[in-house]
């Protein structure tokens, strides 16, 4: 770990982050841990890292308090453990040491990020499309700059998109954006082989299809409010064997 982590006394870094105003704070900040690569989004209270390991996202995201009377308090231990490993299949036994030194290095890259900006007001952030690629998000999911509505997010939430996310939008200049045609083409429920999604009024056919793949009642509205439907695809009829009879 970086020897300038232990140099840094935690009440100074604690310090410093309970004078941050998180409205001020970089929105985006990627760091190295080990064999990690974090990309730390910002949220209201916060920053919540997306994990990268040997090519593979973790499902939970490491979560860093900056406000408040928890600020330099980092969760969960699973994934700070994570970042000290060195083979994501043969995870080795942590010594406490090792545990704590990482937990300094993620607060001081971070008061690192934002002490810059302090320094200068004009972050050089990155743009939406790169954040989509540093998260991995489904191919449904997009970044753009600037922000979302009350009422977008609380569509997006009914969607089940993660509340890192929204809150990401919420504490952010970037916004969330849902492609409605490729959100419904990756529906687990939508079997694609026999039905497609195209631009129309919600019909008897698409009423059906909803009912027999038991879509639920936010994405039928989904689709509804964007204009789309489902569309049966023709079945191409398969040619019989026959037999000549001499």
């Amino acid at each position: 770990m970086p020897e300038v982590a232990t140099l840094v006394p935690l009440t100074k870094i604690q310090e410093f982050f309970q004078k941050v105003d998180m409205k001020n704070a970089p929105g985006v900040i990627t760091m190295e841990i080990g064999k990690c690569k974090v990309v730390y989004l910002r949220q209201p209270k916060g920053y919540a890292g997306v994990v990268h390991f040997g090519g593979r996202r973790h499902p939970v995201q490491h979560y860093v308090t900056i406000t408040g009377e928890k600020a330099g308090w980092v969760s969960p231990a699973g994934v700070t453990n994570l970042l000290c490993q060195e083979d994501y299949k043969d995870r080795k036994r942590v010594s406490s040491e090792e545990y704590h030194s990482t937990i300094k290095t993620v607060l001081v890259n971070l008061m690192q990020a934002m002490w810059a900006i302090g320094e200068d007001d004009k972050p050089n952030e990155p743009t939406g499309p790169q954040v989509e690629k540093l998260l991995s998000l489904q191919p449904w999911v997009k970044i753009r700059k600037g922000s979302n509505t009350d009422e977008e997010l609380t569509e997006m939430e009914s969607l089940g998109l993660a509340n890192y996310l929204l809150d990401f939008s919420r504490a952010s200049n970037y916004r969330i954006v849902v492609d409605p045609k490729t959100y419904l083409e990756n529906q687990p429920a939508i079997n694609t082989k026999y039905m497609r999604i195209v631009e129309g009024e919600w019909d008897d056919v698409s009423e059906r299809a909803s009912v027999h793949f038991r879509l639920r009642a936010s994405v039928v509205n989904f689709a509804k409010r964007n204009g789309l439907r489902l569309e049966n695809i023709p079945r191409t009829p398969q040619p019989r064997d026959t037999e000549e009879n001499n």
